[in-house]
This record gives C-alpha cells, structure tokens and sequence, in this order.
C-alpha cells in the first residue's frame, strides 16, 4: 500500500477547534489505554475481551469519533454536509475539514460561519490530489472511529445513533457498513445502493459475489483507525476504486457489521469524479483491474465475478452511441473482460448501435 506522508510535516494546520484541541491529550490516554487493554484480552488477562473493549461504542455524544470532511472546490455543498452534522448529537466528536489547497471559493470562512468553533479546519499547503487527501484524513483523525464524509455528501437524521447502537449488537465489529441514499447535486433523492444483508443488520459474511461492485459508499462506512492501520490504507495508485479497494481489504480481513438502513446520501451528478472518467470508460478500466484483484485474492476462477461489471460497461457504452472516441473506448474495455462473458455479441451490438446513430445523423 501507499500511505500519505504525515500531513503535517507537508500541510499548513490553519486551525484546530478548541474542543478538539482541548481532547487531544485525553484521546492520545485513550488509545494507549485501549491498546493496552487489546493486548491484556489476547493474554486473557483482567477478564477483558473484544467486546468489553468495544462496548462504550462511540462514546458519549461521539467522543470516540472522528469525522473527516475532505473537500476540494466544493464549498457550494460543503454547507449541506456540515449542516447534516449540526442535530448528530456529536458534541465530544472531532469534527474536521481536510481541504486539498482548494483554489474555488473559500472553505475556511464557510467553516467559520457554519462551525461555530466546533468544526476544525486543515488545509494542504500544495495539492495533494484525492486519495492521498483521504489518507490525511485518517492521518487526521484522533479518535478510535473514523468516518470520511465526502464534502459533497451528507449523513441522514440519525446516523449515528444507528451506527452506535449496530456496534453494541455486534461489539465485536471493526468496521460498520450502511446503505445510502443517491442524490443529485440539488439533493433530491435518485434511489438507493444495494442491501447488505438479508436480514435488517448483523455481522456481514464476507462473500466474493458481494464484491463483485462496490456495496457501500464513504458516506456509509465507519471504521476503526487500528483496523486500518492493520490492513493498509487508501491505495494511492487507484483513484476511481480505492475506496472499493480498501472497503473489501477491511470485509475480508476484520469483523465487519451492516445495517440496511440508509444512513447516509451520496451525490451523483455531472461535474463529479465518476462522470468525468465515464466518457473515457477509465471507471470501468479501474472496476475491472479491482475485480482481478479480488479474484486473484479469492483463487476465484470464472466470470462470475465480473458479470456485474460487464452489464454496466455495456450500458454505459450504449449511451455513447454515435460517439466515437468515448464508443471505442468502451469496445475496447470490453475486449479484456474475461472469456465467458458474452463479449463478441456485446462488442457486435455497440458498434452496430453506433452505425445506425451516426447514419441517423446524417439523415437528419
């Protein structure tokens, strides 16, 4: 993995909140008292056990809880997610900014004015580009929960309070995974991502299949700083699938519980980073690199696992028809999809639907 440098020694802090600077010390006590108590569960001593360690949850009012906001020219919406953390209950939890030297409005005066003193706000003296931006944030985070919410997304009422109450169902959890809303850059609702599990929550069974598309965006994930730090962090050679990456990373290696109640929303729209790589088919070019990953990780032979991805590389090639640079990029990709998939027919009926909307064209 490729984990950011220290932020600090790069990033210029332009303010902590004093409540956060004012917990540093106790958070630091915190977590040297929970590896402590870590290492007495592994020996058995003291009575302890993952559970007892884990049973506080988030803490009260989230004082074991670090939200991280990266942004980056987006403090038109920057306003929504702050306000979406405002009735939280969150009054003990780091609540931080992470801006990646924006050059597009002012992030820093917004934070003033919506924070109140209770946000903290870092920016990168240079930029250092968005995943390596992510890696600050859990840099950043002081307490034993991260959570990265995006500066374009926002968390539903409640949140929280369903995250804390999954972890004391399912103490033993390193990671919690929930569903989020799909919005528009507007925020009216567009659907939903997938369900988790079969029942409302519990312990997440780690399968192949479920991974075979990312189940869960940054909006729902909370995840415990140690289990990142055990399993490696955001990957910087990705961009469009670190996410994904490191979501699976955390499903097959640590305790992970899910709850199909959505928790968060997370924005689609034109100007964000998977609409602008569509065109190019470069997200697919990534989706199916991580599905090697994962295949080659699971000894998983077959096309299987990358039949989800197929279908959506066909319909997003479908509406590039009559397009030609952005309709051969996609027949390309499909090209290198595994054998067992129904390639040639695919590839056939892109270029076919091509030629008729090009002809079409003409016509008119």
């Amino acid at each position: 993995m490729h984990p950011a440098p220290p932020p600090g020694r790069r990033g210029q802090h332009v303010r902590r909140s004093p409540q956060a600077a004012d917990s540093v010390l106790q958070a630091d006590d915190g977590r040297r008292r929970l590896r402590l108590d870590v290492c007495a569960a592994r020996r058995g001593e003291g009575g302890s056990s993952a559970a007892s360690v884990r049973a506080d949850g988030l803490g009260d009012r989230g004082e074991h809880l670090s939200v991280m906001i990266p942004t980056y020219n987006g403090a038109d919406l920057l306003e929504a997610t702050l306000n979406s953390l405002a009735d939280q209950g969150l009054d003990r939890a780091q609540v931080e900014v992470v801006d990646d030297c924006s050059t597009v409005g002012d992030p820093e005066k917004l934070v003033d004015r919506v924070g109140r003193g209770r946000v903290g706000f870092f920016r990168h003296a240079a930029n250092m580009g968005m995943v390596h931006n992510f890696n600050a944030c859990v840099e950043r985070a002081e307490r034993r929960w991260v959570h990265i919410l995006h500066g374009d997304d926002f968390v539903l009422p409640g949140a929280y309070e369903a995250f804390d109450g999954l972890l004391e169902r399912v103490p033993t959890s390193r990671a919690l995974f929930g569903r989020c809303v799909t919005v528009d850059s507007r925020g009216r609702w567009r659907g939903t991502t997938q369900l988790l599990g079969a029942g409302d929550e519990g312990p997440l069974v780690y399968d192949t299949l479920t991974w075979a598309f990312c189940p869960v965006q940054f909006a729902g994930v909370l995840f415990e700083r140690t289990a990142v730090d055990e399993v490696g962090r955001f990957d910087t050679v990705l961009s469009h699938t670190a996410d994904w990456d490191l979501w699976w990373r955390l499903g097959r290696s640590v305790a992970v519980a899910y709850t199909n109640r959505c928790v968060g929303a997370y924005r689609q729209f034109e100007d964000n980073h998977t609409s602008q790589l569509r065109p190019s088919a470069q997200n697919i070019v990534e989706y199916l690199d991580q599905l090697h990953r994962i295949a080659d990780a699971d000894g998983r032979v077959g096309s299987d696992v990358f039949a989800a991805a197929f279908r959506e590389a066909v319909h997003q090639g479908r509406g590039y028809a009559g397009e030609t640079g952005p309709l051969l990029a996609h027949l390309r990709v499909l090209a290198r999809f595994p054998a067992g998939l129904p390639r040639t027919r695919a590839i056939s009926r892109l270029a076919l639907a091509h030629a008729f909307e090009v002809a079409d064209r003409h016509r008119r």
